[in-house]
């Protein structure tokens, strides 16, 4: 469980600001407007993710009245209230102060103020996040205490005492973060309603889940496939497949230096022409594995896991018993021409 919060003021609030680059508000109930504000600094770019920002805003805000509705009223002497929060994938977080590291850490051929000071945050950034263990003690953030907690509504920090001051929320996504918002509405009906019926006597239907989380079948195509629900009962009836279907997302290789992407000429394109076999297209995807982000590892497992499945059916005696691949790992979109693009349109 964590520590209990400790007091802060609306300095401390302010304090956070200069932590993120984007993506991060300072929101303040007016009591005398009876109204949650949120606050965007003027320095920080307005980019894609602040939808997810805005949309934790108005559920999270929705949730406090409805939680403490003796707290949000409207009565001017209950007073003001101040608190940080930030979505989106990951932490869009810079670090303020180049206390960090020395000078010596720097690329020797900048040498302008501007380009030094600019050089310094960029290292500042990638040698705290690099250097970071789960277990590292150091924080990103200069004088932690004096930064107030932050609500970051999306992914954080494997290691808490990067950001200290960071708590993680609830993904901003209709199946997470409105899923949750709507249980809690339907647990306060069914208390409600279950209280009124100790008194008349009448039958009370249970608090229910979103769609998402229900059942899929003919009338609710956005549900979760339960093994009890299509009739399979143990894990021997299961495909041995791992499935995983996502976007080509490159949103987070600034902080991740040494990943990147595949780049067709660079990396397949020569064996390809020179063979043509698919076998020296992963082969070479293979050689720069190591270089790869995450999901785009798990693509070149796949290629491998399906060469590996071709070879199995073409040597088996069963021609007709399939053979598949262990992994099936795709791209279902991916960022194109600055937009999400189901992937085999492009």
């Amino acid at each position: 469980s964590l520590p209990p919060l400790q007091p802060y003021s609306l300095e401390h609030v302010l304090r956070a600001v200069d932590i993120f680059q984007n993506t991060f508000a300072v929101v303040v109930y007016d009591p005398a407007d009876d109204v949650f504000v949120a606050y965007y600094d003027r320095n920080h770019h307005w980019i894609a993710a602040c939808a997810k920002l805005v949309g934790s805003f108005r559920v999270l805000t929705k949730s406090l009245r409805r939680m403490f509705p003796d707290r949000f009223d409207g009565r001017v002497e209950r007073g003001e209230w101040a608190f940080a929060m930030s979505s989106g994938d990951f932490p869009s977080v810079k670090v303020q102060s180049s206390s960090h590291w020395e000078d010596d850490d720097l690329d020797q051929d900048e040498d302008t103020e501007d380009t030094h000071s600019r050089s310094r945050s960029r290292r500042t950034i990638e040698e705290c996040y690099a250097r970071q263990t789960l277990t590292s003690p150091t924080s990103c953030v200069d004088h932690p205490e004096e930064v107030a907690p932050i609500l970051q509504f999306g992914s954080v920090f494997q290691n808490p005492n990067v950001i200290p001051n960071m708590i993680a929320m609830p993904n901003p996504q209709k199946n997470h973060l409105h899923c949750l918002d709507e249980w809690t509405e339907e647990l306060e009906r069914y208390q409600k309603e279950e209280a009124a019926a100790e008194i008349t006597a009448t039958a009370v239907e249970l608090p229910r889940v979103c769609p998402y989380y229900r059942p899929r079948n003919e009338r609710n195509a956005l549900g979760l496939v339960y093994g009890e629900t299509i009739g399979i009962t143990s894990w021997e009836e299961l495909i041995p497949t791992v499935v995983w279907r996502g976007t080509d997302f490159p949103g987070y290789l600034h902080h991740v230096r040494d990943f990147r992407q595949p780049d067709f000429e660079r990396d397949v394109e020569k064996k390809l022409l020179t063979s043509g076999k698919d076998e020296d297209a992963v082969e070479a995807m293979r050689e720069v594995y190591d270089y790869l982000i995450p999901r785009w590892k798990g693509v070149v497992l796949t290629a491998e896991a399906e060469l590996e499945a071709k070879k199995k059916q073409q040597r088996q005696q069963n021609k007709e018993e399939p053979v598949v691949p262990w992994a099936d790992i795709k791209f279902a979109d991916c960022i194109y021409e600055k937009s999400k693009t189901p992937a085999v349109n492009v």
